[in-house]
C-alpha cells in the first residue's frame, strides 16, 4: 500500500530565499557546469545534484508555499510570499528578531509507504521544517515521540496500519502546533482577523465626527483593510483545499 499526502508545514524564511538564489545561479551557469563551494547548505547541494546535469532524468519535488501550492504557474512567488498572514503578523508581533527566521507556511508532501512483509514495514518521507532546531520545530519523529509519552496518549501501536495512522495524524494535526517563533496557524490567522475588525470599529465610530476631507482619508484606511480580509480570506481558501485533499487522500 502506498500514499501520498498533502500537509503544511512551517519555513524559516532564509531557507526559502536561499532555494530561490540557488535557482538563479543555476540559470545563469553553464549547462555541465557543477562546482561544490565551500561551506555550501545541503539544500543547495541537494537541488544543485538533481538540476545538475540537465541530462538527469531524475525529478525533485520541492517544497512549495502556500502561494505556489494554489498559483503553480507563478513565474515569481515573491511578492505573494511576503504577503502571507503568518509573515505579516510575524513582522508585527515579532519585530525584535531579525527577519530571516520569520516563518512562511509551507505545503509539503508526505509519502508512505505500508509494505506487505512479515516485518510489518512502514516507510515514510517527508520534509521536516528547515530549521537549526529541527526537534522543536516541524521534525516528525519528534511530534510522534510527544504523542506516545503523552499521559493521555493512545494504546502502545501493535500493527503497521496503526503506525501509519499514527505517522498521518501527527503530520497532517497542524493548526494549534507551534513552529518558529512560536507562532501557531491557528494563533496568526485569528490575532489578525481580530485585529482588522478592531480597526474597523474604530473607524465607524471616527467616522461621525470628521469633516469630509477627513473622512475621505478614513475610507482610504478602510479599503486597506478590506484589501487584507479578502487576502486573508484567500489564504483560508487555499488552506481549506490542502485540508480536502487530504480529506481525500485518507479515504
Amino acid at each position: 500500500m502506498k500514499g501520498e499526502y498533502p500537509s503544511m508545514n512551517q519555513q524559516e524564511s532564509r531557507f526559502r530565499r536561499e532555494k530561490s538564489r540557488t535557482f538563479t545561479r543555476m540559470r545563469q551557469e553553464p549547462t555541465e557546469t557543477f562546482i561544490e563551494r565551500p561551506g555550501e547548505p545541503l539544500m543547495t547541494l541537494l537541488l544543485r545534484g538533481y538540476l545538475r546535469p540537465r541530462r538527469n532524468d531524475t525529478s525533485l519535488h520541492c517544497r512549495c508555499t502556500l502561494d505556489q501550492f494554489t498559483y503553480r504557474t507563478l513565474e515569481s512567488a515573491q511578492e505573494r510570499n511576503d504577503n502571507q498572514v503568518m509573515l505579516k503578523w510575524s513582522r508585527k508581533h515579532r519585530h525584535n528578531i531579525n527577519s530571516s527566521k520569520y516563518p512562511l507556511l509551507m505545503v509539503d508532501q508526505l509519502w508512505l509507504w505500508i509494505l506487505d512483509d512479515k516485518d510489518n514495514t512502514v516507510v515514510t518521507c517527508c520534509p521536516d521544517s528547515d530549521s537549526d532546531h529541527p526537534t522543536t520545530n516541524g521534525s516528525l519523529l519528534y511530534h510522534m515521540r510527544a504523542r506516545l509519552k503523552s499521559k493521555n496518549s493512545r494504546p502502545l501501536i501493535q500493527s503497521r496500519l496503526e503506525l501509519a495512522h499514527l505517522i498521518i495524524k501527527c503530520r497532517v494535526t497542524f493548526l494549534r502546533r507551534q513552529g518558529p517563533l512560536h507562532a501557531s496557524l491557528q494563533e496568526t490567522f485569528e490575532t489578525s482577523i481580530n485585529e482588522i475588525v478592531r480597526l474597523r470599529q474604530n473607524i465607524i465610530i471616527r467616522r461621525e465626527k470628521l469633516k469630509l476631507t477627513d473622512k475621505l482619508f478614513e475610507l482610504t484606511k478602510e479599503t486597506a483593510l478590506v484589501a487584507n480580509i479578502m487576502d486573508i480570506q484567500n489564504k483560508l481558501k487555499t488552506i481549506r483545499s490542502v485540508f480536502l485533499a487530504q480529506h481525500e487522500a485518507i479515504r
